[in-house]
């Protein structure tokens, strides 16, 4: 359970010619889409990723086309810089992603709930339709709480996304952790890597105060090996 939101900063620390050719930086328009294969550090446009969740060596996150139609969760490979996979999703999220063996639960804003796989895959999908107040994942028990802002607490089935009760508020209270500090600040670690002849070194860290990442992209030139 991560009650706290995490942010993800990106610092591309790149020379100026090694931006992307015909890069012009535009905040008003929509982040870039990022198909399956694609090199993801060399399409960073220095506004980021939202709501990032760092796990087995993936980032997973989503960006924000607010009004658009472009939305989309990705799973970004931190060991290779390519892109996993790109799923379509209605509205962009208020807290990261939640994990639990093999199944990675999005949940928009809005409370449109998907559960995919880890080829990107829909599971299933719940359009939750009272006042969406956060979603938590217990783990011990394979279950999902939702929580209506006002009002009650719905639990659905991890595996199924079939609704199996509907509890008071302060049920949230008693939910053992997902995550634990401890386990975030595990995931700190230096990733790197090579693409068209660029050297690319990837660094996740951790401010477990904040449940904050930062993670940092530096590239340059190849040396020649002999």
């Amino acid at each position: 359970l991560v009650l706290g939101f995490v942010l993800l900063m990106f610092i591309l620390n790149a020379c100026r010619q090694n931006e992307p050719k015909g890069f012009v930086y535009d905040p008003t328009v929509p982040y870039p889409v990022l198909n399956p294969g694609d090199f993801w550090p060399s399409m960073f446009d220095r506004r980021g990723l939202q709501n990032a969740w760092v796990h087995d060596g993936k980032l997973y996150c989503n960006t924000i086309d607010v009004g658009g139609k472009h939305n989309y969760l990705y799973s970004l490979n931190l060991e290779n810089g390519l892109v996993e996979w790109r799923a379509d999703i209605k509205a962009y999220a208020s807290q990261p992603v939640s994990i639990q063996g093999d199944t990675i639960i999005f949940s928009s804003y809005l409370g449109d709930v998907q559960a995919h796989d880890t080829t990107g895959a829909m599971i299933w999908s719940i359009d939750f339709e009272s006042s969406y107040g956060g979603h938590w994942l217990d783990t011990s028990k394979s279950k999902l709480y939702i929580s209506e802002v006002y009002g009650s607490v719905w639990v659905f089935d991890v595996k199924t996304g079939e609704k199996i009760e509907e509890l008071p508020k302060d049920s949230l209270s008693r939910i053992p952790p997902a995550i634990k500090r401890e386990d975030f600040a595990a995931s700190s670690k230096i990733y790197e890597f090579e693409y068209d002849h660029q050297s690319y070194r990837v660094s996740v860290s951790v401010n477990t105060n904040r449940m904050e990442y930062k993670i940092e992209v530096d590239s340059g030139s190849l040396i020649e090996r002999k």
